[in-house]
């Protein structure tokens, strides 16, 4: 389910960006979402159909498969790469300082509420 939406999310940038999705400023950025989709539908390719000729005997040696599926699977997780993205947008960095504002202010909010109790 997960990869339908990220492959879904991809076909839009490229439909609605087209070749410069490859040569623009987030090119890099760009390369690396597209390459962790990729092989997250190769991973999901592969599971669907080691599980398919398990099932029907057909898989002869599935253990060399599920090694291969392992191996990809390792490699799903660079998927959080694609979080650095966020972490150079605008509204992330106010996000950030508004939390740490928050953070900052918690003991004069814990001793007002002391105060209010008080009282």
């Amino acid at each position: 389910a997960c990869v339908t939406v990220f492959v879904v999310e991809a076909a839009f940038k490229l439909c609605q960006s087209g070749c410069s999705y490859f040569t623009g400023e987030a090119a890099c950025w760009n390369c690396i979402d597209f390459s962790i989709t990729a092989i997250s539908v190769l991973e999901t390719g592969l599971t669907t159909c080691t599980m398919i000729l398990g099932r029907t005997g057909l898989g002869g040696n599935i253990s060399s498969a599920a090694r291969g599926v392992v191996v990809i699977r390792a490699l799903r997780c660079a998927r959080v790469l694609r979080l650095m993205k966020l972490l150079h947008s605008p509204l992330l960095r106010d996000l950030a300082n508004m939390l740490t504002g928050f953070v900052i202010g918690l003991p004069s909010l814990f001793w007002v509420l002391v105060l209010f109790l008080a009282v």
